[in-house]
């Protein structure tokens, strides 16, 4: 058996498992991670560069994860809108909302705040909100941390989707 075989047996349910967590569906969670193994498959050479292969195995499942449902939800968003009759409640469960994330937010320091709304709102790295607040990449980091883990806590379960329509995960 092959390293990579190894491997493959070794994660493979536990990476299907932990996407399900994400897309509340066992199908799509399978074809994800077997998608995963194929782009491994294909490029040999960078996966022989990774030092921890388990991590990155599960942050690789976690991207895949966040951009199917990005997409997903695109397309979901898309075909509501054609049908003109239903902006009505789009546009309130959108107010309803923000009103709610800017309540979270309004419950973190004003400095994570201020770090928060740079990365997520004016598109800034860590290294540029770094200079213009005068504090380091790592205390930058620790802020977003800690603001990430506040909202995630405070959302709950709709976390995702707040975020999605609000426009805080870019593409």
């Amino acid at each position: 058996m092959t390293d990579f075989e190894q491997i493959f047996r070794q994660h493979y349910e536990e990476l299907v498992r932990y996407a399900v967590k994400f897309l509340n569906n066992q199908h799509h969670a399978e074809d994800l991670v077997q998608d995963a193994f194929v782009d491994i498959w294909h490029n040999k050479s960078d996966w022989n560069q990774v030092v921890n292969k388990r991590a990155y195995l599960f942050q690789m499942v976690k991207n895949r994860s966040i951009n199917f449902l990005k997409k997903t939800f695109k397309e979901v968003m898309h075909e509501e809108l054609q049908d003109t009759s239903d902006l009505q409640p789009i546009s309130f469960e959108l107010q309803e909302l923000e009103k709610i994330s800017k309540d979270i937010l309004s419950q973190l320091p004003v400095k994570t705040q201020a770090i928060f709304r740079m990365s997520r709102f004016s598109d800034m790295t860590y290294d540029e909100i770094a200079k213009e607040m005068d504090l380091s990449v790592k205390s930058i980091e620790y802020h977003m941390s800690k603001s990430i883990d506040w909202i995630k806590k405070n959302l709950d379960k709709h976390w995702y989707m707040i975020w999605l329509l609000m426009g805080i995960i870019n593409d």
